[in-house]
């Protein structure tokens, strides 16, 4: 229930959130949840009221392994790539517990988090940096993750090491316990992700960027992704593979449009937040992507957590969207059924596998 919190997680405990049981009466109510509801008691052959769901999921669950696979099974869930930047366990751990083939996407975030806590050094802090981004990848991780537009925005600029290393010292003076939590030390960030860049350049991985909205911590002004204009152009930049991760909902159009002029420039369809799992709402989203980006450029995700129901929900209804969206162009005439079945496939399987390189 508290994925589907207005907001998501940073609401909860914050001084602004509602009380926990007005917070779940409202998740109650919202349409998206009962349908969800609905789809999960289809699966488990249950009513569709909260407490049966929940007893029926639970009895199941006991054979967890098996209850996994029924699920990611039903929904033809093959491949996972991982976030490992919220970890409630670790991803080997992870891989004991789902029947598919796990690939590892690194957040640079808690390491920059990590180090601004514990390193004095400016140099000490980017060779622990460099060096830890270097061990991800021998130990075979398929990409790295910034979500830059939570910390300073996605206006990210060139910024010189000595630039960097200025708003590092600045800080350091501060002397304040807090003093690296917030939107603080833009250009030593922007230049972390410069480094992370080059590092997905070197080793041939791929670059997620978090855009558009999210939880209630996002930098708001800042998280439109026609900000990137300037940095993905940049020349530094143009040899890296980077994915626009939700899409930069709700500023669909400056994502597609950045996918279709940038060569290297890729879509990720996932919602930011699940009241938007909606297919009424997820169509035209698709409907509105599909017409305006490279089918070969768009591809699935679940942003679906450590919650195995949320990765079937997701697929669920990624698949349920697609049909209605690809079935309206195929009634518009703008596409046959075999021109459907092929960006189906390509959106849902075939341009994650190419892109990061999965057999």
């Amino acid at each position: 229930m508290r994925y589907f919190a207005v907001g998501g997680f940073s609401v909860m405990g914050t001084k602004t959130s509602l009380d926990p049981r007005e917070a779940f009466d409202q998740v109650r109510s919202a349409v998206s949840f009962k349908y969800c509801l609905r789809l999960l008691a289809r699966f488990l052959r249950c009513k569709s009221d909260l407490g049966t769901v929940v007893n029926t999921r639970n009895k199941r669950s006991k054979e967890f392994s098996r209850y996994v696979s029924d699920l990611f099974g039903n929904v033809k869930l093959q491949i996972l790539l991982i976030d490992s930047g919220l970890q409630p366990v670790s991803v080997d751990e992870f891989k004991s517990y789902v029947p598919t083939r796990v690939g590892r996407i690194f957040r640079i975030e808690p390491l920059v988090k990590q180090l601004l806590e514990t390193k004095a050094d400016f140099k000490e802090l980017l060779a622990e940096f460099d060096e830890t981004l270097l061990g991800a990848v021998r130990d075979g991780c398929v990409g790295f993750k910034t979500i830059i537009a939570y910390r300073t925005g996605l206006d990210i600029d060139p910024v010189t090491e000595d630039e960097a290393r200025k708003d590092f010292e600045r800080i350091m003076h501060k002397q304040e316990p807090t003093a690296w939590f917030g939107p603080v030390a833009k250009n030593l960030r922007d230049h972390l992700v410069f480094r992370t860049i080059d590092a997905c350049i070197k080793h041939d991985k791929v670059m997620q960027i978090h855009t558009g909205l999210g939880d209630t911590d996002i930098v708001g002004p800042r998280c439109n992704p026609i900000l990137l204009e300037s940095f993905l152009k940049h020349e530094e930049i143009q040899p890296a593979k980077v994915v626009l991760v939700h899409g930069g909902y709700p500023y669909i159009i400056e994502a597609a449009w950045l996918a279709n002029v940038l060569p290297n420039v890729h879509l990720e369809l996932s919602s930011p937040l699940p009241p938007y799992f909606a297919p009424a709402v997820s169509a035209r989203r698709y409907v509105e992507t599909i017409q305006q980006a490279p089918t070969r450029k768009i591809v699935y995700g679940s942003d679906g957590g450590e919650i195995p129901e949320m990765h079937w929900l997701s697929a669920k209804m990624a698949k349920l969207t697609l049909q209605l969206s690809l079935g309206k162009l195929i009634e518009l005439d703008m596409l046959d059924n075999v021109d459907a079945r092929e960006i189906a496939r390509n959106i849902l399987f075939e341009n994650v596998r190419r892109l990061y390189k999965l057999s």
